[in-house]
């Protein structure tokens, strides 16, 4: 059997707390409304569902105060999250009981792009399974992370085959809310996802006992053979879907995180033009635009045997550098007093 993802309805989970002292001054709150670059984490995941032209209704599992903090709060539904995940993941199953598929998503991934979650759909539907009920799990291999996420760290699981991390999107079936086993381990999972080893041994002795001797200690099975063994136990077809973009694994639980996704959304690197002085006008914009390009092709990721396409890429990063230097050396020019507010607005509104 394979299902259909051209147009899918998305669960977003924005009940997650952040406890964790993520900069210096932070105060606990929902990952979901915490801020960066004026916006909350939550916009960014919308903004990426709603461009990929394939999402149907957008439900937000999360409690009120995610709501009246969500940007055209009115177009989305809303639910009550529960205390726990799996209170959350069972609410947001029975609100779209009607789907064939469910897309999960969480809240706090605010570099996730429409193009990750298209190719996820895009890979899921060609998916045969013989499970009525399917957790299909996108999972990303650590030779994905390239460019600018190589900073990122993760704890990698090393099949046999292939080493990948959890990724933070699933496709569901709506009927696994009716699926007592499943249910009940989604938490013990939740708690323990940080330590691959604990979080099987949450699952059940089984899984635990097949991933420690299987995986982590003489690395015998692949990835296809654990997720068979996963399944047999809790009844319903764990798929794992691996998948090329790094971004889909990159929430903010971590310090880590915060700093590197600021840095990635080039916040931080529009103070530092700031800082130098450089008056606004038509170079200032032209410099900020292609800082911004540099930024974005070091995220390109290219695998296989694309050759010509790597030269077009290589040419491509050498004259935007060349145009970055050519303004810069302009800008040196006519600098004014550092960090005007005037500058600061425009890099704002032209780095965005």
């Amino acid at each position: 059997m394979r299902y259909e993802t051209g147009n899918t309805d998305a669960v977003v989970l924005a009940g997650g707390i952040n406890r964790i002292e993520l900069y210096d001054g932070f105060t606990p709150g929902y990952k979901a409304i915490l801020s960066v670059g004026g916006k909350p984490l939550i916009s960014y995941t919308l903004d990426a569902l709603n461009e990929t032209g394939r999402i149907g209704r957008i439900c937000i599992v999360g409690p009120v105060e995610v709501r009246d903090a969500c940007p055209d709060a009115d177009r989305y539904e809303y639910v009550e999250s529960g205390s726990t995940m799996k209170e959350s993941v069972a609410a947001g199953l029975r609100h779209f009981f009607g789907s064939p598929l469910i897309l999960f998503i969480m809240a706090d991934l605010p570099l996730v792009t429409p193009a990750a979650i298209n190719d996820f759909l895009d890979a899921v539907g060609q998916i045969e399974t013989s499970y009525k009920e399917n957790v299909f799990w996108a999972l990303l291999p650590e030779e994905s992370f390239n460019g600018p996420y190589r900073q990122v760290e993760k704890g990698y699981n090393r099949f046999r085959d292939v080493s990948v991390c959890h990724g933070n999107l699933l496709l569901m079936t709506p009927s696994l809310a009716g699926n007592d086993r499943f249910v009940s381990v989604l938490d013990r999972i939740y708690a323990a996802r940080k330590d691959s080893v604990r979080a099987a041994m949450a699952a059940g002795p089984l899984i635990g006992a097949s991933y420690f001797l299987g995986v982590r200690t003489f690395r015998l099975f692949t990835l296809g053979r654990m997720a068979k063994v996963v399944s047999l136990f809790l009844g319903a077809g764990i798929v794992p879907v691996l998948l090329y973009h790094p971004e889909a694994a990159v929430d903010v639980d971590e310090p880590a995180d915060y700093a590197f996704v600021k840095k990635y959304l080039g916040h931080e690197d529009d103070f530092e033009i700031a800082a130098k002085g450089y008056m606004p006008g038509e170079d200032l914009f032209w410099y900020c635009y292609y800082r911004t390009l540099r930024r974005r092709m070091g995220g390109a990721g290219l695998r296989g045997g694309e050759g010509y396409v790597r030269v077009l890429l290589a040419r491509g990063k050498k004259e935007v550098e060349d145009a970055i230097k050519m303004y810069e050396m302009r800008l040196e020019e006519g600098k004014c007093a550092p960090s005007l507010p005037s500058v600061e607005k425009f890099i704002e509104y032209f780095s965005e």
